[in-house]
């Protein structure tokens, strides 16, 4: 084998294990840090965030026949003198924000 065909083969060794790295961290759930940042970019379009809070262990969850593992937590969001309270559920594979509820204070 030539030195070029060498070169040619380590280099296409070389990208396919680069290739086979990257999807399988794709395959990773997100860490609860990302998945709180991807979040707050979600709910910045319709809030305005003043804080925010995630824990940091994952978790079943379901909706109807579909299931998750998913982060739980929430935001904050103040509008003058008034503080509103948003739960949130996220899943922790894609960080799409699967539910986003108001509380009320009693």
């Amino acid at each position: 084998m030539t030195k070029g065909a060498k070169l040619i083969a380590a280099l296409g060794i070389g990208f396919l294990g680069g290739l086979f790295v990257q999807r399988s961290l794709n395959h990773l759930p997100l860490s609860p840090e990302r998945a709180l940042s991807k979040v707050k970019a979600s709910a910045k379009q319709v809030l305005t965030i003043d804080g925010a809070w995630i824990f940091l262990q994952k978790e079943p969850w379901s909706n109807g026949k579909l299931a998750y593992e998913v982060y739980k937590g929430g935001l904050t969001e103040k509008t003058g003198d008034e503080v509103v309270h948003y739960d949130f559920i996220v899943d922790a594979q894609t960080g799409t924000l699967l539910s986003l509820e108001a509380q009320v204070a009693d």
